[in-house]
């Protein structure tokens, strides 16, 4: 416990900087700063600072290897909101529903989703202006990403998403707030 409290307090210190530096708006450093309190490991708390910590490690390599819980849907339907999505996630849907709602996320220069849908459907829903890079393999399955309804310059941010869908689909489609 003693040591995840003191790897927040280095994640609070590194979000400081990166806000006083410019790398973060007021709003992302007021969301990302929100989500130190509540995280459960280092996963979490490695994804709220990994597009600001180029070389710098937060915790040792052996306490890096652990990852945030991914969102799971499992014979049902969930719904995960931006507020609980973090800038590197992962999703699986088995025999369910899952949709991913990242309108309203504070969206930095780079997140990324690794997704997997087995024999259930995944919708991921993006708000405009944001631009996708996408490696979708249907395994007997469906994907389909819509196109941007805005057209997008170098300086958008970036949500890769790595995902495969193995009898069943996945869905990533642009939508208003």
């Amino acid at each position: 416990m003693a040591e995840l409290e003191a790897l927040k307090t280095k994640t609070t210190e590194l979000l400081t900087e990166g806000w006083r530096s410019g790398l973060l708006t007021e709003e992302e450093y007021t969301w990302r700063s929100g989500h130190v309190t509540g995280a459960r490991d280092v996963g979490e708390l490695e994804a709220l600072v990994s597009d600001l910590l180029e070389d710098r490690p937060v915790a040792s390599s052996k306490a890096l290897a652990s990852r945030a819980a991914p969102h799971l849907s499992v014979l049902g339907s969930r719904r995960v909101a931006a507020s609980q999505l973090a800038l590197a996630d992962t999703a699986l849907s088995v025999l369910g529903n899952l949709e991913l709602d990242y309108r309203g996320f504070p969206f930095a220069s780079r997140q990324s989703l690794q997704l997997v849908s087995v024999l259930g459907e995944a919708l991921v829903i993006i708000p405009p202006g944001i631009r996708v890079k996408s490696n979708l393999l249907p395994v007997l399955g469906e994907v389909s990403l819509a196109p941007s309804p805005k057209v997008l310059g170098p300086e958008a941010p970036v949500l890769e998403i790595m995902a495969v869908a193995v009898l069943g689909s996945l869905r990533v489609v642009y939508r208003e707030s």
